[in-house]
């Protein structure tokens, strides 16, 4: 095998890193219509193209998920967990892990990506991470604060890259 050979497979193979992508958030009391909340978590692209629903708490008021319904061009399959609107205190933080795959369970391409969640208490649009929170997938580590937003406190994005290298054995 040549070296050049080996190269281009690497660059190829680091084009479509796998790997797994965390987002945490505290999400602040917004003393609304309900104990309850709902809440959806997805991510986009850079441009803002959506990528995979990765978190919903929600069945019906799902509706007051605003954003979400606009980010997500009506795929509502949830890739990662679904769950009934959450009664807990708000003031618990939620972590949410991406696999870093698409709709169709395809690896994501390696670039930037955009961490979002919206949620709400009330029969209307709630806070929401209006510009996404980012980060560079990749083929290194990924351990980001972000600032604190009005409703949206101790935020947090890590990425993890799974490398894979081929080895081989030339003598004994």
């Amino acid at each position: 095998l040549f070296p050049e050979a080996a190269a281009l497979r690497l660059q190829a193979a680091a084009t479509y890193t796998d790997g797994s992508a965390t987002f945490t958030v505290t999400m602040q009391d917004l003393s609304g219509e309900y104990s309850a909340r709902v809440d959806a978590f997805w991510v986009t692209d850079a441009t803002g193209r959506f990528i995979q629903n990765v978190r919903k708490d929600a069945a019906n008021r799902q509706r007051y998920l605003i954003q979400w319904t606009n980010f997500n061009n009506n795929y509502t399959a949830i890739d990662g967990y679904s769950g009934a609107t959450i009664s807990s205190s708000l003031s618990t933080p939620v972590t949410v892990t991406w696999d870093c795959r698409d709709t169709n369970n395809a690896v994501a391409p390696d670039g930037l990506y955009r961490f979002y969640v919206e949620f709400t208490d009330r029969n209307g649009q709630g806070p929401w991470t209006t510009n996404g929170i980012a980060f560079y997938k990749g083929l290194t580590n990924v351990n980001n604060a972000y600032p604190d937003q009005q409703y949206i406190k101790s935020i947090r994005a890590t990425y993890t890259p799974v490398l894979a290298y081929d080895v081989a054995v030339t003598g004994l």
